[in-house]
């Protein structure tokens, strides 16, 4: 299944199945597109350390409870309370159409980011990233996840105030932590 398990704040995050690291908004650093964003052919994080994604095996990580146990970190950034998000959903992004509302999301930590910001990931519906998190209709593609277009000289992460990121990391924990939801 690839990926390596993670820690981030020293919890048990899961499996990682995305991370993306950008120098100064190099574009050779974005990926080529929505495809290479959803499977990238490197193996691991050693033969590019800037794109990783293994986002094709996401269906591999479902829960015994049918949801998605995701964790969404910016490992660079220093906006407190804004650098690690943990929730679930049952839908899952990777295979759901362009902009289908996200089904079954719980934040484990509810007041983070107000809902009407983040909901969950889902299929982005701009022409700059593969997933997105900004859950307002027509917003930009903040808590980008496969981005392709440099959202100004970086990755864009959390949508207010509007923070550009040099690393994002996706996990997903097969295990779930229901209790914990």
């Amino acid at each position: 299944m690839g990926g390596t398990i993670g820690t981030a704040a020293g919890y048990n995050v899961g499996q990682l199945i995305f991370s993306h690291r950008t120098d100064k908004g190099v574009q050779a650093e974005f990926f080529a597109n929505k495809e290479e964003a959803r499977s990238c052919t490197w193996n691991s994080l050693e033969q590019s350390p800037h794109k990783y994604s293994r986002l094709a095996e996401l269906e591999q990580h479902r829960a015994g409870d049918g949801a998605f146990y995701f964790t969404l970190v910016y490992p660079n950034d220093r906006t407190p309370g804004k650098t690690i998000f943990q929730w679930k959903q049952t839908s899952n992004p990777v295979t759901s159409k362009p902009g289908s509302p996200v089904v079954g999301f719980v934040s484990k930590n509810p007041g983070q980011l107000p809902v009407d910001l983040f909901g969950g990931l889902w299929m982005g519906n701009t022409h700059a990233t593969f997933l997105q998190g900004d859950a307002r209709p027509g917003g930009l593609w903040f808590m980008a996840v496969g981005e392709h277009i440099p959202f100004g000289v970086g990755i864009a992460g959390v949508p207010e105030p509007a923070v550009v990121v040099d690393f994002v990391q996706l996990f997903v924990d097969p295990a779930g932590d229901a209790d914990a939801l």
